[in-house]
């Protein structure tokens, strides 16, 4: 189970420290998955 803690503390810094930059990619899946659902959508319709 430590390595379990550490992998939480690392990825608790890694989180604050590329804050922003994680903010981005999550932008970019989110944006991603949306055109994909919006394709399907369109394609079935």
């Amino acid at each position: 189970m430590v390595g379990v803690s550490v992998a939480v503390d690392v990825g608790i810094d890694l989180l604050l420290f590329d804050q922003f930059r994680w903010t981005n990619v999550l932008s970019v899946a989110a944006c991603g998955i949306a055109i994909v659902l919006v394709n399907r959508w369109m394609h079935d319709a």
